[in-house]
């Protein structure tokens, strides 16, 4: 992952509720002032049918209980959906 890419695609939310304005997929969540800033959870952005922003969230703590509870399916999945190397070139963070 090409680092310089990643921050210059990464958006800090002040106040938090511009999320909404934000197209419906992935974020993160992260607590704390600019000195010491901790990530908490990752977000998913979608709308419902009437349009309205619906912002579920999962702390990272109960993301790395699943995954090591259910490692060989978790890994089964991830490697399923894994972005084929040949691919990395359509998405702009990625590096060969």
């Amino acid at each position: 992952m090409d680092e310089d890419r990643f921050r210059s695609q990464t958006v800090v939310c002040e106040p938090s509720d511009q999320v909404y304005d934000f197209p419906d997929g992935p974020f993160s969540l992260f607590t704390g002032r600019r000195n010491r800033v901790t990530r908490i959870g990752i977000g998913f952005k979608h709308s419902d049918p009437s349009g309205k922003a619906v912002l579920p969230w999962v702390k990272l703590k109960d993301l790395s209980r699943i995954v090591r509870l259910n490692y060989p399916l978790v890994m089964q999945f991830l490697d399923h959906h894994a972005i084929p190397r040949e691919r990395y070139s359509e998405f702009s963070v990625l590096v060969r």
